[in-house]
């Protein structure tokens, strides 16, 4: 049974056939006579007319494609009453039309016509702001994907700000990352890596170690009391003694 919603306009469907079951196309308002029956019982008259739109009006959907399919409207009063609506439908050849349909309320309404549901979205809530913000969970869904200038916004509009601690790394984590590092990594000449890993990759070199020692310029032996110092000086006497020969 078609379901229509209370105290509104509703347009009803019927269809007009003659007495052999033909489709019945081209009739008028002025062809026909509707009576209605509300859930009390009361019968009245309804009057039809051509002008789509306006509580009455009789219109034929498409006499090509939908042949005598025809719809009228009941006014907001007509429909005032929830339970059993019938009407029915007369005139010169055509057979009589007779549909049942229900008039429900429109906080349980299931049809899809939600046109005539001219009301107020307040009207169907008892909640004002108040109790939405006394909720202790409240989730925030009005965007999703905020700007820079939202984000910016909603920062200095509070009241108190706290700065937390950088929840970034520790001194030991810094440390060990960088103790860690891969040594071919820090290549590049005249950086600090590569700075330091020369010295440090030639200090466990022999060659290069005995290179630096027998390569060391004497006017760079002055400090003394070294071992360089006194080896210096002894082969400076030596070389005294057989100059002197």
């Amino acid at each position: 049974m078609l379901e229509y919603v209370q105290s509104v306009a509703n347009r009803i469907p019927f269809k007009l056939e003659d007495s052999d079951g033909n489709a019945v196309t081209g009739k008028i308002a002025a062809d026909l006579t509707c009576y209605f029956r509300q859930a009390d019982g009361t019968v009245a008259q309804r009057v039809l007319n051509d002008v789509a739109g306006t509580d009455g009006a009789l219109v034929e959907s498409d006499s090509a494609n939908m042949p005598g399919h025809y719809d009228v409207q009941f006014s907001a009063v007509n429909c005032g009453q929830l339970g059993a609506f019938s009407f029915c439908v007369t005139g010169a050849g055509v057979a009589n039309v007779d549909m049942l349909v229900k008039i429900i309320d429109g906080e349980h309404a299931s049809t899809t016509d939600v046109a005539n549901l001219d009301v107020a979205v307040s009207s169907r809530s008892s909640h004002s702001a108040a109790d939405v913000w006394a909720v202790g969970t409240r989730e925030l869904t009005a965007s999703l994907d905020p700007t820079a200038a939202d984000v910016a916004a909603a920062v200095w509009a509070s009241v108190a700000r706290t700065l937390t601690a950088n929840p970034g790394l520790s001194a030991s984590q810094v440390a060990a990352a960088v103790w860690d590092e891969l040594q071919a990594g820090h290549v590049t000449p005249d950086t600090f890596g590569e700075y330091l890993d020369s010295p440090v990759s030639e200090a466990g070199d022999a060659t290069a170690i005995a290179a630096a020692v027998w390569n060391r310029l004497t006017s760079a032996i002055t400090t003394a009391g070294t071992i360089g110092d006194t080896i210096l000086d002894h082969l400076k006497r030596i070389a005294a003694q057989v100059g002197g020969r």
